[in-house]
């Protein structure tokens, strides 16, 4: 998706904003009473503008945008269905705009009475294109995070600069599509508990079809920024002398949830545990990621240094305290410890001639990962992990 049409066409969005603001500024001025719900509106529409410039002011950064001509992946696909959720937010706000200047066309008798009567009788209509703005809004809020965190991430920013905007984006993007998620699934048990019986149902039930689009739209928008940020958060470590911190790939498997491939499918079934086999704690998946304990150091080679050699001895460690952890029903702490290994084990620094058994080590620690992510049926994450591994630069 070429960044110039995002441009393009949040300024359109943003000239109707403009008309639709100035339509609702002089109704409020001369209706005087108009009540909360059309001011309100007016301070949506005022807001959402603002959004649209901050996205043309980030496209437009010579810093930024430079760095976001002919990108594809992730970013760009992500970038593909912000531009989906910026053509419905024209088509909304040109039928906003369409009802707001009927509603407030002026008349030669009882002016005021009349464009009362307009206003309560489009109230549920204008409800609607409320909440679709808001909604709007707060999409387009979270790709405009989602894009400087991928542009910070892009340009090795240090980890102080974007942990906070990861955990910021995280959480934005969890909140929302929960929320899109239920309003989802209250339109679709609308549609199919009022079936259609005539031309005003057939009305309603593709006006509730409309809805339905557009939110899977933002939710489609929603989901490939989560795929943007899971990918940049696999990265950063933060080591001040010996305190380690990780931040690893968030798990948005529950907002999400996606259907797990024909391939992904076929590996699940061969690797199924007989039913009469469950019960046997040595039969578990997570049992026999136990089993490969690396209880003897890795000899280090003759040419490292000393900060290398504390660095395998590390790694070691969190292995051997992922399994103990493991050993205990631990998941969650087995899951950060064996991030936190796997992020160390990828580094690209080692010296030549590292043992070839390190590559045993990341291959047990992944295979001990995709345990857990099968255990736990985070299926989203289990696919980006396997698809880390393929990417992954092994050592000589």
């Amino acid at each position: 998706m070429d960044p110039l049409s995002i441009v393009s066409t949040s300024l359109a969005i943003s000239k109707l904003c403009v008309t639709v603001g100035w339509e609702l500024k002089t109704f409020i001025q001369e209706a005087k009473q108009v009540g909360k719900g059309i001011e309100a509106l007016y301070q949506d529409v005022r807001g959402f503008e603002t959004i649209l410039d901050q996205l043309k002011d980030i496209f437009q950064d010579p810093k930024v945008g430079t760095s976001l001509d002919g990108e594809t992946g992730h970013i760009g696909n992500h970038w593909r269905d912000l531009h989906s959720t910026l053509e419905d937010a024209e088509e909304t706000l040109q039928g906003l705009e369409a009802t707001v200047t009927k509603i407030n066309k002026s008349s030669s008798m009882l002016d005021l009475t009349r464009k009362h009567i307009r206003l309560k009788g489009s109230a549920g209509e204008i409800s609607v294109y409320q909440q679709r703005i808001r909604s709007y809004k707060d999409t387009i809020q979270v790709s405009l995070q989602t894009t400087m965190l991928w542009y910070q991430v892009s340009a090795k920013q240090s980890s102080d600069v974007v942990i906070p905007a990861l955990d910021e984006v995280q959480a934005a993007i969890r909140s929302l599509g929960l929320d899109m998620n239920s309003r989802l699934a209250a339109i679709e048990d609308n549609m199919k508990s009022e079936p259609s019986t005539g031309p005003s149902e057939d009305t309603d039930q593709s006006s509730s079809q409309e809805q339905a689009e557009v939110i899977k739209n933002m939710r489609n928008c929603l989901r490939s920024a989560a795929t943007v940020v899971s990918s940049a958060s696999t990265v950063y470590v933060r080591r001040p002398g010996k305190d380690y911190e990780t931040v690893y790939g968030s798990d948005f498997g529950d907002v999400f949830p996606p259907e797990p491939s024909d391939i992904m499918l076929d590996w699940i079934e061969t690797n199924k545990i007989a039913e009469n086999e469950q019960d046997s704690p040595e039969n578990t998946p997570l049992a026999a990621a136990t089993l490969e304990s690396h209880s003897t150091l890795l000899a280090p080679a003759g040419e490292w240094d000393s900060d290398e050699e504390e660095e395998l001895e590390f790694i070691q460690a969190l292995y051997q305290q992922a399994l103990s952890k493991l050993d205990s029903d631990q998941s969650v702490e087995a899951e950060s410890y064996l991030q936190n290994c796997l992020q160390r084990l990828s580094q690209e620094q080692w010296p030549q001639g590292i043992p070839a058994s390190l590559n045993s080590l990341r291959i047990d620690t992944m295979s001990a990962l995709i345990s857990i992510f099968i255990a736990q049926k985070k299926w989203y994450v289990l696919s980006f992990s396997v698809r880390l591994l393929t990417l992954m630069p092994w050592p000589h």
